[in-house]
């Protein structure tokens, strides 16, 4: 059985007999640092992962002076004072907190700092779908979520309209270096079969998207 495949963007062979698509697991599709657990964090804000354009504050305790209110920036960075740039994007606020404290002890300026990171507003996370679904357009991600099931966000998307093709679901997300990967996902297989357990679902981040071609008659 093979529900998901995947090909990096610009690999297709475009002339004699294309290339069959890699299978890939579902374990792979998962971000590996979402994948340990589907058990809810003990603390919730704390396990929130930071994301450009978030309107942070950050407090070092007992020290006024070193604290600031500011907007993390596009490329995922803040401004500390004395110590300059830190790039926090990507990571939990407990781990933002914690990599800025051993910057402090690093330059031997602060002891035992204590810093505390406090989320003032969101940025907007959205996934596009597009494609035949009954509604297409950007689904928002709860404030709370980092990550949604690939059905939910279809679901979300008014379901699949009457001429698509399901079983061939293309998920686009952008990595790191700024390369396209393409997985496809068969999404109708997943709603029919669906392991209660979490074992056959795919999940979809911020910045993804979602395209659901036409079945051919």
């Amino acid at each position: 059985m093979m529900v998901l495949s995947a090909c990096a963007h610009g690999s297709e062979e475009t002339s004699g007999n294309p290339q069959p698509e890699p299978e890939l697991s579902f374990e792979e599709l998962l971000d590996p640092s979402e994948a340990a657990s589907e058990a809810a964090p003990e603390d919730p804000d704390r396990s929130y992962i930071l994301n450009s354009r978030d309107m942070i504050r950050v407090a070092v305790y007992g020290h006024e002076d070193l604290s600031s209110r500011q907007r993390i920036d596009g490329n995922g960075r803040i401004r500390m004072s004395l110590i300059g740039t830190v790039d926090i994007t990507g990571k939990t606020i407990r781990d933002a907190e914690t990599l800025i404290e051993e910057r402090y002890r690093e330059e031997r300026l602060l002891r035992n700092p204590e810093v505390t990171i406090t989320v003032e507003e969101y940025s907007p996370r959205f996934v596009s779908v597009l494609g035949n679904v009954e509604t297409p357009g950007r689904i928002e991600f709860p404030i709370e979520q980092n990550r949604l099931d690939i059905v939910d966000v279809i679901s979300k998307a008014g379901g699949f309209n009457r001429v698509a093709r399901s079983d061939r679901v293309r998920l686009i997300r952008v990595d790191e270096d700024g390369t396209d990967q393409t997985f496809t996902v068969n999404v109708q297989e997943i709603m029919q079969g669906r392991d209660r357990e979490g074992k056959a679902r795919v999940y979809v981040y911020p910045g993804d998207s979602i395209f659901v071609p036409e079945r051919l008659f």
